[in-house]
């Protein structure tokens, strides 16, 4: 009888670990990737570092200024930018998604020592990891 009952309760702990791990399959393999590093690179100002996460090409709005560039241009716009607007922090705000899942949005404030400015971002992804398609700059 006691070896039954040993049995039982071994068996009743393997289930209950492999209802655990099937509860949390779904939600691994819908990870989304982290816009983490590209909100760093944004609030510390570091055109280079976010130059990992743009597309190749990007729609750059920065005040009165809007355009298509390829990545390269894209990065020496927004350098010069930062170099007028020394960026102190970023704060993303509000975030969501296209309803197709296919693009992220975030809007956030961009602090810098002029002033606070309106960011929004749209990310596509590219594998695993999200890319910047649209940076939006705008005053507060």
């Amino acid at each position: 009888m006691r070896i039954l009952l040993q049995s039982t309760n071994q068996t009743r702990f393997v289930m209950k670990k492999l209802v655990f791990i099937l509860l949390l399959a779904p939600f691994a393999a819908y990870a989304q990737p982290s816009a983490s590093a590209i909100f760093k690179a944004l609030g510390s100002g570091d055109a280079t570092a976010l130059s990992a996460y743009m597309d190749s090409s990007v729609e750059i709005t920065l005040l009165d200024m809007e355009d298509y560039l390829d990545k390269a241009e894209a990065v020496q716009v927004l350098k010069k930018f930062f170099a007028k607007y020394k960026p102190t922090g970023f704060d993303a705000m509000h975030e969501g998604q296209s309803k197709a899942g296919g693009l992220h949005y975030t809007i956030g404030e961009l602090k810098t020592a002029q002033g606070i400015y309106r960011v929004y971002l749209l990310l596509g992804t590219a594998g695993s990891r999200y890319v910047v398609q649209q940076i939006r700059i705008t005053r507060e």
